[in-house]
């Protein structure tokens, strides 16, 4: 089964030239979300409200209520606010709670009314990620060895939230975990997808899939 990936942004990971004020801005945004004390390099943004939000490595309150507020919009107008909002844990998150990256993300999803959050999902061994050359990170079958949920049944629909999508694999290893609890999980949200060729509207993506 596959997932309907909506993401709030996009930008280019293997460069030809400069990235682009869009590419920048998303860039930027998941830096902030994931604590990242890489240079900021960006111009600032404003959210669905029309509120500004500095891209600032210590304004990372107002980044997420910036994702939050759109994410929620998103869940709404696909008449899912009722779901439960997962976030998909990080390589090395072991612990049922939701002081991780996504975990944080999802609570500001259902702050702004989309949805439930429950973080329920993590893994029983930390694992380095793929970035760092772990090949298993992004294995869906061997993920789902060492993905865990704190229920023993899911039932409605279920959000999942991450920060990046690259492959996807742990999007969905989430989603084959959680459906065989009896959770219905056809839509995830994510900061910004990753791509290698530029696009024409980096904050105005169509939604995408991914699995099999």
């Amino acid at each position: 089964m596959t997932l309907i990936v909506h993401a709030f942004g996009a930008y280019r990971t293997v460069l030809t030239g400069g990235r682009n004020r869009e590419e920048l801005q998303m860039s930027s945004v998941v830096k902030i979300i994931k604590k990242d004390t890489t240079t900021i390099r960006a111009t600032d943004m404003v959210d669905l409200d029309g509120l500004p939000v500095k891209l600032s490595s210590g304004n990372r309150a107002d980044v997420l209520r910036m994702f939050g507020k759109w994410g929620a919009r998103r869940v709404r107008s696909l008449g899912i606010a009722d779901a439960i909002v997962v976030g998909v844990p990080g390589s090395s998150h072991t612990t049922a709670d939701g002081n991780f990256t996504a975990g944080r993300m999802a609570a500001a999803v259902a702050q702004y009314g989309g949805g439930r959050a429950r973080p329920i999902l993590y893994f029983t061994e930390a694992m380095k990620p793929a970035h760092q050359g772990n090949k298993k990170a992004r294995d869906i079958d061997y993920l789902g060895t060492v993905l865990a949920c704190t229920e023993p049944q899911v039932t409605g629909n279920v959000v999942l939230v991450d920060d990046v999508v690259t492959t996807g694999a742990h999007m969905v290893a989430c989603a084959k975990k959680l459906r065989a609890l009896g959770a219905t999980v056809t839509i995830a949200l994510c900061a910004a997808q990753t791509v290698k060729l530029a696009v024409p509207e980096p904050l105005n993506l169509p939604p995408f899939t991914i699995g099999s």
